[in-house]
């Protein structure tokens, strides 16, 4: 039997080596990607240029890298969409706040850039091609103000002229956030009476920075990473500072994307600029791809990304602190089949060499069907730990209510708790028999917090058993004793 498979295997490797060897020659070619950047003096624009260029002098056999310039997260996710870039830089919730609060503008942008904003037959925002590869750094949210326009606080904003970042950027989306978080913001729209002058349309951070030295722009929210290079420029004038932003529970709550972040007091200047730690809301740099990416291509950008030369080059200092973990946070697209393959090598082939990189497109479906099945399978099992935990839980808290009823009887010389004692041992004992029908045989040997429960329950019946004994022996000796008594006294 088994060399009547042999033979099967042998020929049908022989029918499809010819194929095989064709893909391998096709797939020789080294993939050309564009990589979309973001505005001048941004970091998305530094970062995608430096992975381009580790891209180049690294993977030059297989990946050949080029950028195109971008206006920002908003830009960049419809470019993947469309398939004019393959690897873009995204701010978490862009899409969901522009759309929100500015959709008309949002639909004008994608009109002029002829980028495709919604699907043609069901006329909705359509981002479905777009998967995720890698967190790579923290952008917090930085409310800069001039310290001559007596703004101390974000509720001082009131007849201030206000900038709210580069638009349609990630800027302009983490900004709309806090203003109608704070209330600046009400129905969707600006309140019928603006409580302060905004500028919502700046282009690029050059801009920002004249109009601040130029006094004709009070406050700016710029989102961006700490080692953009928009921040040490703004340093350099000394009328600059950083504000808190408050409430950040409640910030976090609200957003999901969001976590708190603080900036340390001097971070762009020893002026200082900040000059206390600045606590503000954040939100991640995502690393996004076309959802048909090949997996290998994926994989090797990915692997440049945790390479400690290129997180060192670019100052990413979460990531190198907190690796993958940092890498996965809060995921707002679907992991993509070639990063996971980064994030769980267990899931990679027993195979590894060029001609099955050649063949990526032939495995794919395999490999998307066992991604799936392990997700599932960590799902079920996920679900059954927590149902079982839950089912132990409840015994647990049954036995620690006898624990404490226990320790009110038996309290004096005198007491008669038999009654009682003998109803909470009775309770221990049909604890302990429907645990012991809940759990199976395997489980009670393998998992010690069963075992430990049980053991607790022992205990437990003999110390009631204990309590039980006393007082029986105690009331026969009281009647022995009664008995002698008048014994004696019955005697002449």
């Amino acid at each position: 039997m088994c060399g009547k498979w042999f033979k099967i295997v042998l020929i049908l490797f022989l029918l499809f080596l010819p194929v095989g060897i064709l893909l391998y020659t096709l797939f020789q070619s080294p993939h050309s990607i564009v990589i979309g950047t973001g505005p001048e003096g941004g970091l998305y624009r530094k970062i995608s240029e430096s992975l381009a260029v580790q891209i180049n002098r690294t993977a030059s056999d297989t990946i050949k890298a080029s950028t195109m310039a971008t206006d920002g997260s908003f830009h960049n996710l419809f470019l993947l969409q469309s398939g004019e870039v393959d690897f873009a830089l995204y701010q978490p919730g862009t899409l969901e706040t522009v759309l929100k609060h500015d959709a008309a503008y949002a639909e004008e942008f994608c009109r002029k850039n002829h980028i495709q904003f919604r699907d043609q037959r069901t006329n909705e925002v359509r981002v479905d091609q777009v998967a995720f590869v890698a967190n790579l750094y923290s952008q917090p949210a930085h409310f800069i103000v001039r310290k001559d326009a007596g703004i101390h606080s974000i509720f001082d904003l009131k007849d201030k002229i206000v900038s709210l970042g580069l638009h349609p950027s990630g800027d302009y989306s983490m900004s709309l956030n806090l203003l109608e978080h704070f209330q600046f913001i009400e129905n969707f729209g600006m309140t019928s009476e603006p409580k302060f002058r905004f500028i919502p349309r700046f282009f690029n951070y050059k801009q920002v920075k004249r109009c601040l030295e130029e006094k004709t722009l009070d406050a700016v929210f710029i989102t961006i990473g700490i080692h953009a290079p928009i921040f040490r420029e703004l340093a350099s004038d000394s009328n600059l500072d950083i504000l808190d932003v408050p409430y950040l529970e409640a910030l976090e709550k609200q957003y999901l994307f969001t976590y708190p972040y603080e900036i340390p007091a001097g971070m762009y200047s020893t002026s200082p600029m900040p000059s206390n730690n600045v606590k503000t809301i954040a939100s991640g740099a995502h690393l996004l791809t076309r959802i048909g990416m090949n997996r290998s291509v994926v994989r090797k950008v990915l692997k440049i990304i945790l390479d400690q030369n290129f997180i060192t080059e670019n100052q990413l200092d979460e990531l190198a602190a907190d690796g993958q973990d940092f890498a996965l946070r809060k995921p707002v697209f679907p992991i993509h089949s070639g990063a996971w393959s980064v994030y769980h090598p267990e899931l990679e082939p027993l195979l590894s060499s060029e001609f099955v990189e050649g063949t990526e497109g032939i495995r794919s479906f395999l490999v998307s069907t066992a991604i799936a099945i392990y997700i599932i399978f960590r799902w079920i099992r996920q679900k059954n730990r927590k149902k079982k935990a839950h089912k132990f839980d409840k015994y647990l808290r049954s036995l620690l209510t006898i624990e404490r009823d226990q320790l009110l009887l038996d309290q004096r010389d005198d007491a008669d708790d038999l009654d009682e004692l003998q109803r909470l041992l009775d309770e221990v004992t049909y604890l302990r028999q429907e645990a012991l029908q809940e759990f199976t045989a395997h489980e009670i040997n393998e998992d010690r917090a069963v075992v430990g429960f049980i053991e607790m329950c022992h205990a437990l019946s003999n110390k009631i058993n204990a309590k039980i004994s006393r007082q029986r022996f105690d009331k026969h000796f009281k009647s022995l004793q009664e008995a002698l008594h008048e014994l004696k006294r019955s005697k002449p």
